[in-house]
Order: C-alpha cells, then sequence, then structure tokens
C-alpha cells in the first residue's frame, strides 16, 4: 500500500515544523501574555503624544514670547525686567497670560496678542509635525489654531480701526475739566492752565508704542525751554499704575519732566481714547484743538505742527 494510503485511512495528517513552531511559541505566551501585551499598547500611545503635546507646549509658550520682545527691539526700547522673569517662566505664564487677555480684555486686544496666538501656534504645529508618528496632528493642533484664528478674526476691526486716521469727539469743543496728581506730589488742575497750551498725553510704562513716543517725542518737547517760555505745557498721564513703577521708569531712562498718575483711569472717561497712546492738544481758550492716537514716524511733525498753531 502506498504512503498516500496510508495517510488517507488513518487520518494523520504530515508534521509541518514550521506550524509547529508557531504552534509551540503561541502556547508558551499563553493568551494571558497576549491580552496584557495588548493592554500596554494604548498606554504606551498614550504616554507618547501626552510627551509630544508637553514638548510643543513648551516650545509654543516661548514661541508666543517672540512678538512682544521683537515689539519692544522694534521701538528700540529696553524690555522691562518682568519680560524676562515672563520669559523664563513661559510654559506657565504664556498660557495664563493668552488666556486671561483673551477673556478679560474682550474686545480691545492688546496690539501683540494675535501674534503671540500665532508665535504659540506655530511652534506648537512644528513640534507635532516632527513628532507627527506619536499624535493625530490634526486633532492635537486643532485648538491652537482655531484660538489663533478667532483672535486674530476679533482683532482684524481693532487693527484697521487704528490704521485710519482718529479724531476725537471733543475736538473743537471745550476740554472737560479734571485734576491729577503728580509723582512729585503736586496737584494739577486743567482749568487752571488757561492761557497756556497743553499737551495731554495718554500712556502706560508697559506700552512699547507709549515708550517710544516718550523718548522721541514728548520728553523733548517736555525740555524744550523755548516752548516752555511761549506757553507750552506738558502732561504725560500715566494710566493703570502705581507711583512706584512711574518712578521707577522714570528714573532708569532719566526723565527729568514730572508724569502725572491715574491709577484709576478717571481722566479718560472725560477723555476718549481709542487705544495708547493718545494725545491731545488744548489751547489757551481751553478748547480741544487737535488729537492723536498711536505712535509713527509722522507724529512728532504732526504734534508739532498742531502746537506750533496753538501757541500763535
Amino acid at each position: 500500500m502506498s504512503m498516500s494510503n496510508n495517510f488517507s485511512q488513518t487520518g494523520d495528517v504530515p508534521a509541518d515544523p514550521m506550524t509547529d513552531r508557531g504552534h509551540a511559541i503561541s502556547q508558551a505566551d499563553g493568551p494571558a501574555e497576549v491580552v496584557d501585551k495588548a493592554k500596554e499598547r494604548p498606554g504606551k500611545s498614550f504616554r507618547r503624544a501626552f510627551f509630544t503635546v508637553v514638548i510643543a507646549h513648551v516650545v509654543g509658550s516661548y514661541g508666543a514670547c517672540v512678538p512682544p520682545l521683537l515689539q519692544y527691539l522694534s521701538a528700540r526700547q529696553a524690555p522691562p525686567n518682568s519680560s524676562w522673569i515672563y520669559a523664563a517662566l513661559a510654559p506657565v505664564s504664556a498660557p495664563t497670560y493668552l488666556a486671561v487677555m483673551t477673556v478679560a480684555d474682550f474686545p480691545h486686544y492688546y496690539r501683540y496678542l494675535p501674534q503671540a496666538w500665532a508665535g504659540y501656534t506655530i511652534a506648537f504645529v512644528a513640534v507635532c509635525l516632527l513628532r507627527r508618528k506619536t499624535v493625530r496632528v490634526v486633532r492635537t493642533v486643532a485648538f491652537p489654531i482655531a484660538m489663533t484664528l478667532l483672535v486674530t478674526a476679533l482683532w482684524l476691526p481693532r487693527y484697521f480701526q487704528e490704521n485710519t486716521p482718529w479724531h476725537s469727539p471733543l475736538e473743537g469743543k471745550a476740554a472737560p475739566d479734571f485734576s491729577l496728581t503728580t509723582l512729585g506730589g503736586n496737584t494739577c488742575r486743567l482749568s487752571q492752565e488757561r492761557g497756556h497750551v497743553v499737551l495731554i498725553d495718554f500712556w502706560a510704562t508697559w506700552c512699547p508704542p507709549c515708550r517710544a513716543e516718550l523718548k522721541q517725542v514728548i520728553s523733548k518737547l517736555a525740555d524744550d525751554a523755548s516752548l516752555r517760555q511761549r506757553g507750552l505745557r506738558v502732561w504725560a498721564v500715566d494710566l493703570g499704575q502705581n507711583s512706584d513703577e512711574v518712578q521707577k521708569f522714570m528714573r532708569e531712562n532719566h526723565y527729568s519732566f514730572d508724569a502725572l498718575l491715574d491709577p484709576q483711569q478717571t481722566s479718560t472717561k472725560a477723555f476718549p481714547t481709542a487705544g495708547i497712546p493718545t494725545t491731545y492738544v488744548i489751547g489757551r481758550d481751553g478748547s480741544v484743538h487737535a488729537s492723536f492716537q498711536g505712535f509713527d514716524s509722522t507724529v512728532d511733525a504732526k504734534l508739532r505742527a498742531a502746537i506750533s498753531a496753538a501757541l500763535d
């Protein structure tokens, strides 16, 4: 009888060394161990994804610090000491800052908030793309991208408003009266300046355009003895800060003129501001001759022309 008939009669199947080896391995692993390995995979993938998100967040936080620092550099101003502390603690401070500014200042967004969100998002997305094998990129980056687009959309009308020539509704009308205290402790009342031309500049130490305008324009006007003899008075009104902060800023920048303090920002109720810096020129008769918002290379000439016209 042939070998094939033997196999068919006995029902035996010839042994396959490869099949037996695979069977032996599967038996050795056992069902419990296979289940344990299956459970380990989701845990590992979660840890890798979480680690990637943490890295992306840290890098993105430092990315959010770049636009504000560039603002200071473009204005040729040294960032305040608090900015370096903020940058050092960026993984904690940046998300807090972005969240607070996005919610609390709606809709008056500070001018570089969208850029800060963009800096965070670009760095965040870059890290996720580099580690795309560990995360679902689209799902992970959806939130920062959505927030950047939202803040930018809300900020654009403000941007166009700031870049459109602004004129206060007070122009041509009698200037509202108000009084403030200077760093030196003197009380100044606007109505008592009748007969003088008063330049009122609303500013703050944390505002890069304000700092640039103060250095390049306001301080020079305040220190100009010839303009003072002709009747110019300069009121540099700091908004929302205490005397210690302003005194330190004035001392560090070697400014000799006296600043006025308005920690509660009460003066802005009388004098509308579309942001800071905002500058008013009050004539000898007590009426508002001109108003300016923001700072660029043309402000100096415009201010001097308005002051000259009011003094003549």
